[in-house]
């Protein structure tokens, strides 16, 4: 049997070949050799991995690894790339898909990959993507500004902001991972300048994010405290 691909079998009628790109299509000839009267005779035929894959029970191998993304106007979204680690298999994979895609809260959520070949053998792998509160400011719809001083700061941290216009506000401390560890405040204000001092004396020294929503948006602010 001749691969064409630069290689050859001739110890078995029943030969085995993995192909190195399963992409293409080969030209495999079959040789046949009378003994008796040494005459020869060969057929060729143009293989696919489709063809040669048709019997194939064998699974893929899913590998998964972790992914972190933070939110951005309050949405986040990850497609199966993302937490693929180089899943494989021994003919091709046909697809890849996940069963999480999006996400609007900041946390950690276990996102499986399933892995499918051409002859629908699946394979599934479980990824943990952390959604993070995120650093970029989404000015398209809120309607104020914020701004945190000392940065960095030791125990105390001030917290300044201006609404535009009446609003329900809710003023948080996330720490990376997208854990909340602090709710500074949860009220109704009027529009105008507002002013928070708080005690952040049981923060460890680290990076966090300071989150103040409102009706209209939401804004993030990195503060870093240091001990």
């Amino acid at each position: 049997m001749e691969f064409c691909d630069g290689t050859t079998d001739t110890t078995t009628n029943t030969p085995v070949h993995e192909f190195a790109d399963k992409s293409k299509s080969y030209w495999v000839c079959l040789t046949y050799d009378d003994p008796i009267t040494k005459k020869k005779a060969q057929h060729c035929d143009s293989v696919t991995a489709q063809q040669m894959c048709a019997q194939d029970i064998v699974k893929p191998v899913a590998k998964c690894k972790p992914y972190s993304i933070g939110l951005v106007g309050g949405k986040a979204s990850i497609v199966p790339s993302n937490i693929d680690n180089g899943s494989t298999d021994d003919c091709a994979i046909q697809s890849r898909s996940i069963d999480k895609s999006s996400f609007t809260i900041a946390g950690s959520y276990p996102v499986k990959l399933l892995i499918k070949d051409w002859n629908n053998n699946d394979s599934i792998c479980t990824s943990i993507v952390t959604i993070t509160p995120g650093t970029l400011i989404d000015y398209a719809n809120f309607k104020g500004n914020l701004n945190v001083y000392p940065n960095p700061f030791n125990n105390n941290l001030t917290i300044s902001y201006d609404l535009l216009e009446n609003s329900s506000v809710e003023v948080s401390i996330f720490d990376m991972l997208g854990k909340r560890v602090a709710l500074v405040s949860a009220l109704k204000q009027a529009a105008g300048a507002q002013l928070i001092n708080y005690d952040a004396s049981l923060l460890d020294a680290g990076t966090y994010i300071l989150q103040l929503r409102t009706s209209t948006g939401i804004l993030n602010k990195q503060a870093i405290v240091k001990k």
